[in-house]
């Protein structure tokens, strides 16, 4: 059965992203030095998953194999789907910057979600929206202050205006304030931490810190997911 992007798993995700890392976008790589480096950054892949997995997702994945050894290489869909062109490790972003910092968090936000796109972040305006608007899949937004001070309802005409174009994929939850702090970003198989709200990104120093360990991912997500849950519906 031939693999899609619907298809792949969050498990499938996770070891194209191994796959990715590992160097597997410019170099062919075997399925235990997959292992050997998801276990450095702290997951716990074995080769014989790796080697089964890459195996089979064929739409993603080539491989070739030699003297009775078979090695991986990430295709350029496989790429696209995880966002490979964009880094991994944690970014500096330089005050100052607002416009350029915007356009590039547009384009990775465009091109990152996988499978849904939960944003939680306590301050949210129209420039959040603008950012989130070549985001495909469905988005989920937790927020508690909506609209610059003293502009919510400018704020709600624009988001009702945004969910519409979106054809009704994009839900706002109000949380309480006391339970939102850090602002963060999910997809379904990875997750980042920003220290500035994302609709000012760029005008003071900050750090987009992706949340590497499956673990620390899992607990993080739903965490927040069950405070999107219970947050109250902004219509």
């Amino acid at each position: 059965m031939t693999s899609s992007k619907a298809s792949a798993s969050p498990t499938d995700l996770i070891i194209l992203r191994a796959l990715s890392a590992a160097g597997g976008v410019q170099n062919w790589i075997t399925a235990p030095a997959v292992a050997r480096d998801s276990r450095a950054q702290g997951q716990e892949l074995n080769a014989p998953t790796v080697y089964r997995v890459l195996s089979r997702l064929f739409d993603f994945v080539e491989y070739r194999t030699t003297d009775g050894v078979r090695r991986f290489h990430l295709k350029r869909v496989g790429q696209t789907l995880l966002g490979a062109g964009h880094p991994h490790g944690p970014t500096f972003v330089a005050p100052g910057t607002p416009w350029s910092t915007q356009r590039q968090l547009r384009d990775f936000l465009g091109t990152c979600a996988v499978g849904y796109l939960l944003i939680v972040d306590p301050y949210i305006s129209e420039d959040t929206l603008d950012i989130l608007a070549d985001v495909q899949t469905s988005i989920q937004i937790l927020s508690s202050q909506l609209g610059r001070r003293g502009r919510e309802d400018e704020f709600l005409r624009t988001y009702r205006k945004f969910q519409r174009e979106k054809n009704n994929q994009v839900e706002l939850r109000r949380g309480q304030s006391s339970d939102l702090h850090g602002r963060y970003i999910f997809t379904a198989n990875r997750a980042w931490v920003v220290d500035h709200s994302l609709q000012d990104l760029g005008t003071k120093p900050a750090l987009v810190l992706p949340l590497h360990l499956e673990l620390v991912f899992v607990q993080t997500r739903d965490h927040f997911t069950a405070l999107f849950n219970k947050a109250t519906v902004v219509p």
